[in-house]
């Protein structure tokens, strides 16, 4: 079986072909050690701006191989070729399948060898290409191609054999046009592993969560490869808690985790479920997957609704008095819902939960042992985690060691920290490092940034006023509004923008994009959320460390805080007892 990346094609490919092949290099015991990589972008193409190949495979001991996929049926008319769909469609393109996979291979060399510019190695490598038609008997003759590098539907699924021919085709070629013999320099699972971290960047992009809650910032974030390793991992391992601090990405591997779900299983029934404790967050989860709570194999959002629904869905009446006992959320509502669950079962054959520690209790875990086939200790699951400075919400298991111990009493699980901050310019991380004891390995984002600007006051009049004109210098630079959240440890009504003229909505993730005013939330209802610009108000010095730095860690670009001169005061001497770090 090959190794896949991405690790599995997403469910968004209409192509049934590349799908078809996708599974078959993913499947064949023949591909053992191989690393296929799925639609690659060149971005220095040969003769284009920009090529595509669709597979591009190292195989050890074989070579570097350029694959270009054609579904459905072909021909070629007078210099055109024709494609035609299953839908009857037909694609007409002047350029042959041939022609795009050898400049596909010859762009991939070229880019290889400019990155390894003092390794002859690389260049004495077998590089080749390749045409599958998997859908058709391939009948079109031409000079331009040589049969041993064309695969059809004589082939069923036999894509090592193709790979093999491909190998000795080429070998023989460099071996009549140029004496060399490509044995004598092989191609080594080292090697393999060495170009595809080059390579893999061009592979796997996904949008970041600021690109999908603010419309005005185009900006894509490609997964680092801690991510990447996270990914990699899930088809090895039943149960995996990821942990890392605000801003390392954990959100996205939620989410892609669920994507590969989808991708793996779209004719399958099974079932998943994607949660949080954050009703904002899980909003934000539902819009980005496409989906509102729930469709025919998934549930995506907030753990407390989820419970919401299975209680009402077995026709459980939950008294006025009863909603107002202070532990309704976090005791009664779980035992309700394991009530309900006897009358109208439902299960899910993977769970995966984001902002993890904020559900470690007895009864939470209760729930989503009843709720996962073969429950904690047997079920699929991943968990994201960060239980030194985001666990705001439960104080049983309030730090990392208690919260493993706990978990452990469940069962045996795999363990990926993340260190590398991959949201926040360099500038907002030191602040971030100075809020708390974490230290990232790597930031990401090599943007250096504004620095973060602290506005002093004393009084409530003083804040209103140096917030007023900061929003009025914001206006006047054009700053779209939906880029702009305002957090405060309070809610609207106490905190200092209400008295203000400026208008403001409580942020609805549903909304942002549209959204023509400032949003406002509080901090702990923002917690797993970011924005381009985040401004912090309202601070004083009784406001805890966690929740500074779960305020500061949500923006991505520009960070403004007002602080009392008591708060101030708190934070330099921070800084100096951490070193000035």
């Amino acid at each position: 079986m090959a190794r896949m990346i991405p690790e599995f094609i997403d469910y968004s490919i209409k192509s049934g072909a590349e799908r078809k092949i996708f599974s078959w290099f993913k499947d064949s015991p023949d591909t053992k050690d191989w690393i296929v990589l799925f639609s690659e972008k060149i971005s220095e193409h040969v003769k284009l701006v920009q090529g595509e190949i669709d597979f591009l495979i190292l195989a050890p001991n074989k070579g570097i191989f350029s694959i270009e996929v054609k579904g459905g049926r072909v021909r070629s008319n007078n210099g055109l070729w024709e494609f035609t769909d299953r839908n009857g469609n037909i694609n007409t393109k002047s350029r042959s399948p041939f022609e795009q996979a050898s400049e596909g291979m010859f762009s991939v060399r070229k880019y290889l060898i400019e990155k390894f510019p003092n390794n002859n190695h690389i260049s004495r490598l077998l590089f080749g290409y390749g045409v599958m038609f998997p859908d058709i008997v391939f009948e079109v003759e031409s000079p331009e191609y040589s049969r041993e590098i064309v695969f059809d539907s004589n082939f069923g699924k036999d894509v090592g054999r193709f790979v093999s021919r491909l190998h000795k085709y080429f070998n023989n070629k460099l071996s009549e046009k140029y004496g060399i013999d490509s044995s004598n320099e092989p191609f080594s699972r080292s090697d393999a592993e060495k170009l595809s971290e080059v390579l893999r960047p061009n592979f796997e992009s996904y949008v970041s969560i600021s690109k999908l809650m603010n419309d005005s910032e185009e900006s894509i974030a490609s997964l680092t490869n801690e991510q990447y390793n996270v990914l990699d991992q899930i088809g090895d391992n039943k149960r995996i808690l990821v942990l890392g601090g605000a801003g390392t990405g954990k959100t996205i591997l939620a989410l892609n985790a669920l994507k590969r779900f989808r991708s793996e299983n779209s004719e399958r029934a099974k079932t998943a479920a994607l949660l949080c404790f954050n009703s904002n967050l899980g909003d934000w989860l539902s819009t980005a997957c496409g989906t509102s709570g729930t469709n025919d194999f998934n549930y995506v959002g907030s753990f407390h609704s989820l419970m919401l629904k299975i209680v009402n869905s077995a026709h459980i009446n939950i008294k006025t008095s009863t909603w107002e006992e202070p532990n309704f959320y976090d005791q009664i509502l779980p035992c309700l819902t394991l009530d309900a669950l006897k009358i109208t079962p439902l299960g899910f054959d993977e769970i995966y939960i984001d902002e993890a520690q904020d559900i470690f209790n007895l009864y939470y875990f209760s729930v989503i042992d009843a709720l996962l086939s073969g429950g904690i200790r047997r079920g699929r699951w991943i968990m994201f985690a960060d239980f030194e400075n985001q666990n705001i919400f439960l104080d049983s298991y309030r730090g990392e060691k208690k919260a493993l111990d706990f978990l452990e009493e469940w069962g045996h699980f795999a363990v990926h920290r993340l260190n590398i901050n991959c949201r926040n310019t360099e500038q907002i991380c030191r602040e971030i490092e100075s809020t708390s004891q974490i230290r990232y390995k790597t930031i990401l984002n090599q943007i250096h940034g504004a620095p973060v600007n602290y506005f002093t006051y004393n009084d409530k009049i003083e804040q209103k006023n140096e917030f007023v004109s900061l929003v009025e210098n914001l206006e006047k630079e054009h700053i779209l509004k939906n880029s702009v959240v305002v957090l405060s440890p309070y809610n609207f009504e106490r905190s200092i923008v209400s008295e203000t003229n400026y208008k403001f909505e409580q942020y609805n993730s549903k909304k942002e994009s549209k959204k023509v005013v400032f949003s406002f939330s509080t901090i702990q209802a923002f917690k797993g959320l970011e924005s381009k610009i985040i401004i912090v108000v309202d601070i004083d010095e009784n406001i805890s460390d966690n929740l500074l730095y779960i305020a500061y860690s949500r923006a991505r670009s520009l960070l403004y805080v007002f602080e009392t001169k008591g708060a101030h005061t708190k934070q330099i001497k921070r800084f100096i007892d951490g070193g000035g770090k």
